[in-house]
């Protein structure tokens, strides 16, 4: 369930069963209890989970993402120079820390 049917929010999680009845019909039937935590509705609604029978396939594998775009975004980015934006602190020299002095504090 992916919308509250009342308010129409997007905060809708599954409930626990309270009674031996919503047990029961949670086990009978392939419905689940939700809640809408924007406007405190309850109720039943089919479970998100894909049900097959004996012998189906209830889930197709992804197809594989195209990943020549990223590759030629990747080789353009080499290509051409870096250019630090305006206003980027430069990069942190490697070596040796500054000095820093050390404030001498007074216990009382």
């Amino acid at each position: 369930m992916d919308t509250c049917p009342v308010c129409g929010s997007h905060r809708v999680f599954r409930s626990r069963t309270r009674t031996r009845f919503e047990r029961l019909r949670r086990e009978l039937t392939s419905k689940r209890p939700y809640r809408c935590h924007a406007c405190n509705w309850r109720g039943w609604a089919p479970d998100g989970l894909l049900v097959a029978a004996g012998g189906e396939v209830a889930d197709v594998p992804p197809t594989p993402p195209d990943l020549g775009a990223i590759d030629s975004a990747l080789s353009q980015a080499k290509e051409e120079p870096h250019v630090k934006p305006p206003g980027e602190r430069p990069a942190a020299r490697i070596g040796k820390p500054a000095a820093r002095s050390r404030k001498k504090t007074v216990r009382r």
